[in-house]
């Protein structure tokens, strides 16, 4: 539905993107350490509890790795 975004998730760079299928997919993609990660979150309602819920969990999230690199992941 969109271009990535560059955001930040728990002090590590990261892009956020939006698809649409049968529910518009929420994806966010993050490299810490030696690990990527994507986090995908699907709902009908953006106001909905789990639009919320969906948002608490990403805003909370803590990579017990650290990052090796502060390079952006797209360039």
């Amino acid at each position: 539905l969109g271009e990535p975004e560059e955001t930040v998730i728990a002090g590590v760079p990261a892009l956020r993107y939006v698809t649409d299928g049968l529910y518009p997919m929420h994806t966010f993609v993050v490299a810490s350490g030696t690990y990527l990660y994507m986090i995908v979150g699907m709902y009908d309602d953006p106001q909905s509890l789990l639009a919320a819920d969906y948002g608490d969990f990403v805003a909370n999230l803590v990579f017990l790795v650290p990052a090796t690199t502060t390079a952006p992941i797209a360039e």
